[in-house]
């Protein structure tokens, strides 16, 4: 493969900007993870190939000497890989375009969030409209805890796994797993406190997944009905119950302990 140089025309082109070279260069697989690398400082070999994924030596050798000929980085005597000041400069040249990437992924994020919720809204109003000769059926239930703080409520039930399908004013619905919780918004708070169960698989790594938020009330317990418990409270007061069914062998042993 040439080597991309100002002035000369690259393969593909038949201009000689200096642009077309750098971005044959920069478009060459690892080269600009290679730069980004070095931002924070000289590099050893070993290193350089520990942080990108371990790649093939012969490759990383063959990128480290493009980018040392082209001017970008230096190999000093103690064996480590530097930035140039024109390398430098490169990087200080794409810093706009990392903040352009970091607000791209932002609003794809939104968007996805907000297809997210239209799916949601779109499903549940397919589920609730029948021929009108049909006989009714129960389709889905979602608890409904009233909460004195909505953007509270998200961040805690967000701790707990949860993602908002919607977010009003006043109302919002999280789900996980195909589980909706609805969270109506209260300034006077719950008269009186919500209880929720749900049905979990794995309920002891669930629980520990839970214990940082400091919301848990029980340790997961062994049942006479058949069902391993535990529960934990949100910040309002509301109760859910997680319960996972025990195998009859297992029930036995734990009624025999």
């Amino acid at each position: 493969m040439s080597l991309p140089v100002p002035h000369r025309p690259v393969p593909g082109f038949q201009t000689s900007y200096p642009i077309v070279a750098a971005l044959d260069l920069l478009g060459r697989r690892w080269t600009l993870r290679i730069l980004w690398e070095l931002r924070s400082g000289p590099m050893g070999f070993r290193a350089m190939q520990a942080l990108c994924d371990q790649m093939s030596p012969s490759l990383l050798s063959q990128r480290l000497t493009v980018l040392q000929t082209t001017g970008l980085i230096h190999h000093s005597e103690e064996g480590a890989y530097h930035l140039t000041d024109v390398g430098k400069a490169l990087l200080q040249a794409l810093a706009p375009l990392q903040a352009w990437a970091e607000q791209w992924a932002e609003q794809l994020n939104v968007q996805q969030e907000t297809e997210r919720a239209q799916g949601h809204q779109e499903r549940n109003r397919k589920q609730m409209s029948s021929a009108p000769s049909s006989p009714p059926t129960f389709l889905s239930v979602a608890p409904r805890f009233v909460v004195q703080d909505l953007e509270q409520a998200l961040a805690f039930y967000g701790q707990l796994g949860f993602q908002t399908t919607y977010h009003d004013e006043a109302f919002a619905i999280v789900e996980r797993d195909g589980v909706d919780l609805h969270l109506n918004g209260s300034p006077d708070g719950p008269r009186r406190h919500g209880v929720c169960w749900i049905a979990v698989t794995n309920i002891d790594a669930l629980y520990q997944q839970y214990l940082p938020t400091n919301a848990v009330q029980s340790a997961p317990k062994a049942q006479p009905w058949g069902l391993k418990e535990f529960f934990l409270r949100d910040p309002f007061g509301n109760l859910l119950l997680f319960a996972e069914r025990i195998p009859e062998a297992d029930a036995t042993s734990e009624e025999g302990g």
